[in-house]
């Protein structure tokens, strides 16, 4: 026996080894299973799946932290600005950018941006760009975890020339790898900016600083450069004019450029004048360059007694908090308080959205989504749906390799050399005002023991101290913030608080408060319970309570059981507070409670109501030309009801003006508060935007939410006109951009490989091109623009002068946001949209599908069926979400321009496709129309065409510069 033990014991090693093992493998097994898994970002506890759902969720103020610390964010994330917000200590991968648009602060601190796959390869372009017409703090990030040249930009702001980078704006201890183009970009600025990049260190680019003006007028602003690192031997600061015009050159002569202790790594020579050059401007030779030039200084500060650390070892706020409960309904999770590791770079979860792919020379990939329902176009019965084209291709750009990187030095600290402000070291915690406390005092008789108050919303307790005592009082007193509170007493034996001559609740409202609790001797009913609720239970605002119908269920002490109904025999036996000689809601007393306090033998129970409201107003910025667009939308304070932001249409974005000679209808969703609805009944509801009457666009079935909406007056044509106000005359139309309907050109080209795709789906910026090279000359000049708000539409973009030509016409909007998604499939209704934006029939009557009433679309819908250019399907249905394909799509376009022939009309030497062969499918003469350019003979009165010649088809790369030529204005790079 002795032996066996012994040889168990030789066993004892590995059987403790198995067991830990195990037990590690339960730890990591259990947190990988964590819940945290399947969100992206927090704010507090509060987590959310995308890094783009937490930054529109934000409250002024929030920090965006990482979920837990494996998060890596590879997909783009882009989000509208909501608030100001800071997003803090997240990694971005390959396929990860943030795109930030609005009109609020922002701050990125403490980010690492890893991409290895370039932009030439379908990588990210640019990992930050920001369209904020805010102050901008961009601080402690880390770029240099990057493949060597895999951003051609790192950070892009002020595009476009609407979103200006704001006096304050910092760039401050970031640290650079080796780029291909610049390390910032700033394209404008606003009036009198100072502007602070401090303590950065660039590795290797062709120009680590690219300064712009894209407003094209001189504005003043001061560039304050110091401390900063570079390993770059060209130009440190380059200003580039990208005018093409005298009237559009970028100016440049109201900058002010200061630089101290700018530093040159590879030579250790610190800059101290502009000779060698640290700083360059380029332009096209039309303005003088001389008079062009900023006004520069350069200073060399004294070494400071110690180095300042790093811009890499900056601390910045790190995850500290694991939840290990699950979110409830995917928002919280309660904490622990395990400290989380940094940011690493494995994922673990699929990404949440795709990235944006760089412009290039091939043509738009193959759709695999496919028509569920064949729809019924005949040629000569008219079909719905989208379009269609060919993007043309673009250069790729060019790179400049930098030289091998070099170690990263460190930052020499500030010192005080110029009136410049100094930016603000990294704060790791955000600073938060204190919620102010007012005094609550509770007067008792001396039956009273505890006093606590409960908060009506959150249901947090405060205990009350016991403060004073006299001969037969006791004074009771607590702090505590705004709200509504009730309040439970605890009384001696045998005693109990009389509810009937108490408080029972109170609302502290930004002042100290008093109230009152005396005791009676304890009764014989244990608790009562509403056995069948008040017969009236909906309330118009300023009624009164009615409690006909209620009857209670008494429960005594002994177990035994009652009803009581109240009647005029039991009257006096209730109390109710509010009292039934109040108004309802009480919002001065109860905050609009929606309870009623019955008591009755000094027991309590709550009957909820509901209020309906029969009255809303709203009130909005009115557009003004050229006036910043607003969303904003405020309420009447003590309001039962909360706001969306204000929609528009024709559809605007944040930092855009309105335009010229334009009818804006303002659309307002209002939220009731819970226990209230808006009512319902026919003609009860009476709706107000800015004072004037607005129309009630729908209630929903519940009645928990309305839209209204009010038109405003056209606003003032360019050079005069109505000013958005009120004139007591009729402004001017607008005209609308034409179609050329006289030329039959091919305005769609197939592919390369003999295919036309008929059935394939069809992108936004694609049927953007194709209405663009179908709009007459006269149009096409008269609208021109290269220029637009959406963040998603660079001036480099195949199909930007479409998209912006066609936008400024006010054909085309983007999805809501600041974002147009180019590379989207169109679905029925867009296409629909886009077509009846070119008709001049107003349609009132009603409605011609049966799936698209309340749909956005549903009067575009209806006006081009209206016009004959659209049909649905045999059921009757219209489909407007369904994805249109691209024989829908030429067919649609076929009936807006009136081309149409049969069979027998074609030409013999034009152009077929290898997949349109068959005569007898329904889109097969549409599609040789579309694709073939050809003159016709039509005779009087005759629908359908024949073709007499079949002619060259335009050279679209050709056309489109000559027109870019002819009407430029300016690009953005």
């Amino acid at each position: 026996m002795k032996k066996t033990f012994i040889k168990k014991l030789r066993f004892l090693p590995l059987m403790l080894t198995i067991a830990v093992f195990i037990s590690m493998f339960s730890f990591f097994t259990a947190y990988a299973d964590e819940p945290t898994n399947n969100y992206t970002a927090k704010i507090g506890n509060t987590y959310y799946t995308s890094l783009k759902t937490a930054v529109e969720s934000a409250k002024n103020g929030d920090v965006i932290e990482p979920a837990n610390e494996r998060v890596v964010i590879t997909s783009g994330e882009k989000a509208e600005l909501k608030s100001s917000v800071t997003i803090n200590g997240f990694t971005f991968g390959d396929g990860g950018f943030i795109s930030a648009a609005g009109n609020y602060d922002f701050s990125l601190k403490n980010c690492k941006f890893t991409a290895q796959n370039s932009y030439i390869n379908n990588g990210v372009r640019t990992p930050v760009s920001l369209s904020v017409k805010g102050k901008l703090t961009v601080s402690g990030n880390d770029f240099s975890k990057a493949a060597d040249n895999a951003y051609f930009n790192c950070i892009e702001t002020g595009y476009n020339g609407i979103y200006e980078v704001q006096n304050g704006s910092v760039f401050s201890e970031n640290n650079f790898g080796n780029i291909a183009n610049n390390a910032i970009s700033i394209y404008s600025v606003s009036d009198n900016a100072v502007i602070s990049i401090v303590k950065n260190n660039f590795k290797n680019s062709t120009n680590p600083i690219r300064l712009g003006n894209t407003r094209y007028k001189s504005v003043n602003a001061i560039f304050d450069f110091k401390y900063n690192t570079s390993d770059t031997g060209s130009d440190f600061i380059i200003l580039k004019d990208d005018g093409t015009t005298n009237e559009n050159h970028e100016i440049f002569s109201g900058y002010k450029i200061n630089i101290a202790n700018l530093k040159n790594n590879k030579t250790g020579i610190m800059a101290s004048s502009n000779n060698p050059r640290q700083y360059f401007v380029k332009n096209n030779g039309a303005v003088n360059q001389t008079s062009n030039m900023p006004a520069v200084t350069f200073n060399i500060l004294p070494e400071p007694a110690s180095a300042s650390p790093s811009a890499v070892e900056t601390p910045g706020l790190q995850p500290t908090i694991i939840p290990t409960l699950p979110p409830a309904e995917t928002t919280t999770a309660p904490p622990t308080s395990e400290p989380t590791a940094a940011p690493t770079l494995e994922p673990t979860a699929e990404p949440t959205m795709e990235p944006t792919p760089d412009p290039t020379t091939t043509p738009t990939a193959e759709p695999t989504i496919e028509p569920t329902e064949e729809p019924t176009f005949v040629p000569s019965a008219e079909p719905t749906a989208a379009a269609s084209s060919d993007p043309e291709a673009t250069n790729s750009p060019s790179t400049e390799p930098g030289s091998d990187p070099t170690a990263t030095p460190s930052f020499d600290p500030e010192a005080s050399i110029s009136p410049i402000p100094t930016p603000e070291a990294t704060a790791n915690v955000p600073t938060q005002t204190p919620e102010p406390l007012y005094l609550v005092s509770i007067n008792a008789d001396e039956n009273i023991t505890n006093v606590k108050l409960i908060n009506k919303e959150t249901a947090s307790e405060t205990e009350m101290v016991r403060a004073t005592d006299t001969a037969d009082k006791v004074l009771f007193t607590a702090s505590v913030p705004n709200g509504a509170y009730d309040i439970s007493a605890i009384a001696i034996e045998g005693k109990e608080p009389d509810l009937k001559n108490s408080d029972i609740s109170l609302n502290v409202n930004g002042y100290d408060i008093s109230g009152t609790v005396v005791t009676q001797d304890a009764g014989t009913i244990d608790h009562i319970e509403i056995a069948t609720p008040p017969t009236k239970t909906e309330y118009i605002n300023g009624e009164k309570f009615d409690p006909t119908g209620l009857v209670l269920n008494i429960i005594n002490t002994d177990g035994t059981s009652s009803n009581v109904v109240y009647d005029e025999t039991t009257k006096d036996s209730f109390t109710f507070k509010p009292g039934l000689d109040t108004e309802i809601p009480d919002i001065d007393v109860y905050s609009g409670d929606r309870f009623i306090n019955i008591i009755y033998g000094n027991r309590l129970a709550k009957q909820e109501l509901t209020f309906i409201m029969r009255y809303a107003s709203a009130e909005i910025k009115a557009p003004a030309s050229n006036q910043r667009v607003s969303f904003d939308v405020k309420i009447p304070g003590n309001s039962y009801y909360t706001s969306d932001q204000a929609e528009w249409d024709p559809t605007v974005y944040p930092g855009s003006n309105f335009n010229y000679g334009t009818v804006y209808t303002a659309a307002v969703t209002l939220h009731a508060n819970d226990g209230y609805t808006f009512s319902k009944d026919e003609g009860a509801m009476t709706a107000y935007i800015n004072n004037k009457p607005a129309d009630i666009v729908n209630i929903s079935e519940d009645g928990k939410s309305m839209t209204i909406s009010h038109q405003f007056y056209k606003t003032s044509v360019m050079g005069g006109g109505n000013s958005g106000h009120s004139t007591g005359t009729t402004p001017t139309a607008t005209p609308k951009p034409n179609l050329n309907t006289y030329d039959h050109f091919a305005y769609i080209v197939g592919y390369p490989d003999g295919y036309i795709r008929p059935e394939s789906n069809i992108t936004r910026d694609e049927v953007a091109t194709i209405f663009f090279r179908l709009l007459t000359d006269k149009s096409r000049s008269q609208y021109w623009s290269q220029v637009n708000y959406y963040v998603d539409v660079p001036a480099d973009l195949w199909s930007n002068n479409a998209i912006s030509t066609l936008t400024k016409a006010g054909i085309l909007g983007g999805d809501g946001t600041a974002y147009f998604k180019p590379t989207a499939y169109i679905t029925r209704a867009e296409f629909a949209t886009i077509a009846a934006r070119f008709s001049d029939v107003v349609y009132s009557g009603t409605g011609k599908f049966g799936d698209v009433g309340g749909h956005w679309s549903e009067n575009y819908v209806n006006i081009a069926a209206e016009e004959g250019w659209i049909q649905g399907y045999e059921d009757g249905t219209f489909k407007p979400d369904q994805l249109i394909t691209r024989a829908e799509a030429m067919t649609l376009v076929n009936n807006v321009l009136n081309r149409h022939v049969r069979t027998s009309g074609l030409h013999k030497n034009m152009k077929t496709w290898a997949d349109n062969k068959d005569k007898n499918e329904w889109y097969y003469t549409a599609v040789q129309e579309a694709t073939n350019t050809h003159d016709y003979e039509r005779p009087a009165g005759s629908t359908y065409e024949t073709w007499t010649y079949i002619g060259r088809n335009p050279d679209w790369v050709q056309l489109e510069q000559k027109w870019s030529d002819a009407n430029s204005a300016g690009s953005i790079n």
